[in-house]
């Protein structure tokens, strides 16, 4: 293109020093001249501007020959593709842009230019390794309506926290097959406070242990519940010194010892309240309002009743109980069936959360299935592709007239070397990401077990 200026620029100056030495010319010639002069500046000018687009498009391929070179292989994976690339692959165009190489080329060169008509498109790819997080199902809702529920917010632990309310009234002292009732609901209380899940905070409450139940004790009676076991793990000997520190002796306040106990549940958790009563209350309180104001309050502890040898108008007092605070009534007359009752109650606490806890695992094992299962087909279709772009490129190589400018087989060894740093980077990353979905099923099943608050059962 620059001969081509330069011949022209040097015809025009030769005519018009051949003009300056001859006579002068006529109107006419003058007029052809000028004619013939214009002709060849508007010649010249095109030439001039077919010089800058030639220009422009060296400008612009140099410009596409940098970005595909690069050492990072990240950044390899993140450039454009090839205009023949994937389903647009035309062999016939390709020959024809390849046959149509610039000569002088390095190999180096030609290998980018033959990029830039077939490199595959691997920013998909890149970009799910560079923002894969593992993805997990949220968790069921755990064991709530008395079985040792609680919600899990944030991903914090929460805490099961049980109380058991004692009644301590006067008509405890009476006996069942000789042995006092007091004495029968203590031992079953110790019992079922030791089966307890380990991780669960208990608490012993009491009520109807002051005073008497003589008209004279009746107000000391009535005014007067305590915590004798305050809120934490089991710990026998502490229950047991709590069971022995008092003995049946006054009234029943059962709705007092419903609004005090109600007030020492923590904030967070789930929270539970197990009654132990052998009659209804009696020191005029309303127990089933003092449980609604506890439901409302946003404890919203559940409430089951143990009517301990009761008859059917103590039970539906009794029920009424149970029913307002969303729990159950179980009904025990002697000590085998109080045994009984709080066994079943502390199997139920602890298989409620066995069904959660292997619900949920089951869920994060499949959840980890499914995402390694992705991650393979990534990585196999991924090197799929890079298999089929150094073929292609090998497959035009062989097609090429052989008077191309640059060394075919060169060419064709930086395919292959490209299609091998491709496909390592690819199984890496493929590995690395597997094994961070196995790292966070483990992380999610120790997160499962301490919520299950089942001491690893």
């Amino acid at each position: 293109m620059k001969k081509k200026i330069a011949c022209l620029l040097l015809a025009t100056m030769v005519g018009l020093a051949a003009c300056s030495e001859e006579e002068e010319p006529s109107n006419t010639d003058i007029q052809d001249q000028a004619a013939s002069e214009g002709e060849e500046t508007e010649e010249v000018h095109e030439s001039l501007e077919d010089v800058e687009v030639d220009q422009e498009s060296e400008t612009d391929a140099e410009a596409d020959l940098e970005q595909t070179e690069t050492d990072s292989v990240e950044e390899l994976m993140k450039q454009e593709p090839g205009v023949y690339h994937g389903e647009a692959f035309d062999e016939e165009a390709v020959l024809e842009e390849v046959n149509n190489f610039p000569e002088g080329l390095t190999t180096q060169e030609a290998f980018e230019r033959m990029l830039q008509l077939l490199a595959e498109d691997f920013r998909e790819e890149q970009d799910l390794f560079e923002s894969f997080e593992v993805q997990f199902e949220e968790l069921t809702e755990m064991p709530k309506e008395g079985q040792a529920g609680l919600e899990k917010e944030e991903s914090e632990k929460q805490d099961l926290n049980v109380q058991i309310l004692i009644d301590a009234s006067g008509s405890m002292a009476a006996e069942i097959d000789g042995k006092p009732k007091m004495d029968i609901a203590k031992d079953a209380v110790q019992a079922f406070a030791a089966d307890l899940p380990a991780e669960a905070n208990v608490a012993i409450h009491v009520y109807g242990h002051k005073g008497s139940n003589q008209t004279d004790g009746k107000e000391e009676s009535c005014s007067q519940t305590e915590t004798l076991y305050p809120f934490n793990e089991y710990e026998e000997e502490g229950v047991q010194s709590a069971l022995d520190s008092f003995q049946a002796t006054g009234y029943t306040p059962i709705a007092l010892a419903i609004e005090e106990a109600g007030a020492l549940f923590p904030e967070d958790g789930e929270n539970i309240i197990y009654i132990v009563s052998d009659g209804e209350e009696t020191c005029g309180g309303d127990p089933v309002e003092a449980t609604k104001a506890l439901q409302d309050s946003g404890v919203a502890a559940v409430v089951h009743i143990i009517g301990f040898d009761v008859n059917d108008e103590e039970r539906q007092a009794l029920e009424a109980i149970a029913d307002a605070g969303e729990g159950e009534y179980f009904s025990a007359d002697n000590e085998e069936m109080l045994d009984e009752t709080f066994s079943k109650e502390s199997e139920n606490l602890e298989l409620e959360w066995l069904q959660w806890r292997n619900e949920n695992i089951l869920k994060s094992y499949e959840a980890r299935t499914e995402q390694i299962l992705a991650l393979y087909e990534v990585r196999n279709e991924t090197i799929q592709r890079g298999y089929e772009e150094r073929n292609r490129i090998v497959s035009i190589l062989y097609q090429v007239k052989p008077d191309v400018d640059f060394d075919i087989h060169e060419v064709r060894d930086l395919a292959h070397e490209r299609r091998e740093t491709i496909s390592d980077y690819i199984e890496t990353k493929s590995t690395e990401l597997q094994d961070k979905v196995k790292e966070g099923t483990d992380e999610r099943q120790e997160e499962i077990r301490r919520n299950a608050l089942d001491d690893g059962k």
